[in-house]
């Protein structure tokens, strides 16, 4: 059975302080020569070809092929000749950005179930920020309610990255909802997802509260 990788990153992706995180998910990605797709959807309203271009500089300077898949919005999630460029990549990375438009982005479209469908033959899956909230079963949306479902690749589980800087109001975990919450901090703590085993990368924190223990350091997801 394909052992499926899924790493959730706090934020501040593609500095030179990510390189050890980097290439460990490269050597996750069982490729001599690694290639990773960057998309920078989340970054569609900010600047996605910088997002992209940044993506692409760093793992090229660590060695591996890269290329940015400009998916940006919905209509660009179903658009074949991009989505086609997932399929022969190794490691998938969402960048950071605007996680409500990176969600309403995927959910639902081709793009989602390439990636899907990749993630289940072994591709690496990243996400940095909103894009490791998206992953997460729940994600915060205060605008509507306050929880809403996300993409679910990782279950029972809610990320809530750049945690140190919230209202911790904010950060509290209601009865009802994911039965843990991850607070990643800006830089680097990576939990590696190998199926279910979860494994800490990084000089960060990410802490992991429960309803009944409250808030601990992690030794991973």
């Amino acid at each position: 059975m394909t052992p499926t990788r899924v790493a959730l990153v706090g934020g501040n992706e593609f500095r030179r302080d990510c390189d050890a995180m980097d290439r460990t998910l490269l050597e996750l990605a069982g490729s001599a020569r690694p290639s990773v797709a960057i998309l920078p959807t989340a970054a569609a309203r900010e600047n996605p070809r910088l997002a992209g271009h940044n993506g692409v500089r760093h793992f090229k300077r660590l060695g591996a092929r890269a290329q940015a898949v400009m998916i940006v919005d919905r209509k660009t999630a179903n658009q074949p000749e991009l989505v086609a460029a997932l399929e022969h990549s190794h490691l998938i990375y969402l960048t950071g950005g605007d996680a409500v438009h990176l969600l309403d982005s995927l959910s639902r479209s081709h793009a989602w179930d390439v990636m899907l469908a990749r993630h289940a033959q072994g591709v690496v899956l990243v996400g940095s920020s909103a894009g490791a909230m998206v992953l997460g079963s729940q994600m915060r949306r205060p605008q509507r309610g306050g929880w809403v479902k996300a993409l679910g690749i990782v279950p029972g589980v809610a990320v809530l990255p750049h945690h140190e800087d919230r209202d911790p109001a904010e950060t509290v975990q209601p009865r009802d909802r994911p039965n843990r919450i991850t607070r990643a901090r800006t830089v680097r703590r990576l939990p590696v997802r190998h199926r279910r085993r979860r494994e800490p990368v990084g000089s960060q924190r990410a802490q992991h509260p429960t309803l009944t223990a409250g808030t601990r350091r992690a030794r991973g997801l």
